[in-house]
């Protein structure tokens, strides 16, 4: 079974909303990981000097202090239901993390239920990383009703993916000339897209969730990067008078 229009029309509008939220995920990342830019005012710091190198890990802090508080131990009475059996086969005591720290970092992630093979858990939960996938949520049943997963390449070029929808689950390929085909198809017949968004500190009116690298943790890191630079200056021209 081939890719029908409609489908092909939700993976435009779904890559779409993938490629809106792409720069501000990576402005994110960078202040998560310390790897963010000094915002050069071009007014006090010499040309000479703007490539020194000023790290300041309050953004990364102010998401591991809240992550390392959040530790899912399994399910109560779960045992009655296999839900535990399933926790214990996917890991989830260290995977959940990774999706705890995707909604501090990014607002929100992912977390997908598939079947496994090969060996695999089976059903196998998966972290998908908010990066390379995307949804579309509808407020009036509080669920996901559909969802793409796009795996690229290290040049940003897309290999493979996954488009989840209520009652199937489509594997695809992308192809530079003929764009996705469909590679196979799980019939599920769920009634629900298998996949579950954990948004950080929503709100009615917005249930996406917001990071909590804020623009006001940004801009202190940034105050603080331009502060340090400052002193490394200051300390430059000191040791310099000096030596005259």
């Amino acid at each position: 079974m081939s890719l029908s229009q409609e489908e092909l029309g939700l993976i435009d509008v779904l890559g779409a909303k993938l490629a809106n939220h792409e720069y501000k995920n990576y402005l994110l990342e960078t202040y998560y990981e310390g790897k963010n830019k000094l915002k050069d005012l071009r007014i006090s710091i010499p040309p000479q000097l703007t490539a020194v190198e000023t790290v300041v890990g309050w953004a990364g802090t102010s998401v591991d202090v809240l992550e390392e508080r959040l530790d899912f131990e399994g399910y109560l009475g779960g045992d009655d239901f296999g839900l535990n059996e399933i926790y214990r086969a996917n890991e989830l005591d260290l995977e959940s993390s990774l999706a705890h720290r995707d909604a501090l970092v990014y607002g929100t992630g992912f977390v997908v239920v598939g079947r496994g093979q090969n060996g695999e858990a089976d059903p196998l939960i998966t972290i998908e990383s908010p990066k390379k996938m995307t949804a579309i949520y509808d407020i009036r049943t509080r669920r996901i009703s559909a969802a793409l997963l796009v795996n690229r390449d290290n040049k940003g070029t897309p290999l493979t993916g996954s488009l989840y929808l209520p009652n199937e689950t489509i594997f695809m390929a992308f192809s530079a000339g003929s764009g996705w085909y469909e590679e196979a198809r799980d019939v599920h017949n769920l009634g629900r897209v298998p996949v579950s968004a954990m948004p950080n500190n929503p709100r009615s009116g917005d249930p996406y969730g917001r990071s909590e690298i804020t623009p006001a943790v940004r801009s202190y890191t940034d105050s603080a990067m331009r502060t340090l630079l400052g002193a490394e200056v200051a300390r430059e021209f000191y040791l310099s008078l000096i030596h005259i």
